[in-house]
């Protein structure tokens, strides 16, 4: 296996870790053992919210990147 692919795995962990992180804080449901009114809490929750951003941006520079070689080919990328 590749790296590469390896990393994005762990990405995609991370991300569906911070979405149930983020639904249990928006929701009433307590979110397992995780007490979020502890500063410890809130900064996990900051980091993995932070981690997905990163990662957002990250697609959006491939995207760019992508569009312009297709615009190097003669190719007018859909917008």
């Amino acid at each position: 296996m590749r790296p590469g692919a390896i990393r994005r795995t762990d990405r995609l962990e991370r991300r569906e870790r911070g979405e149930r992180l983020v639904s249990g804080v928006v929701s009433d449901e307590p979110a397992g053992s995780i007490e979020w009114a502890t500063q410890s809490g809130r900064r996990h929750l900051i980091a993995e919210v932070s981690s997905l951003l990163d990662e957002n941006e990250r697609l959006r520079e491939e995207v760019a990147r992508l569009r312009r070689q297709l615009r190097d080919q003669g190719l007018e990328p859909e917008v």
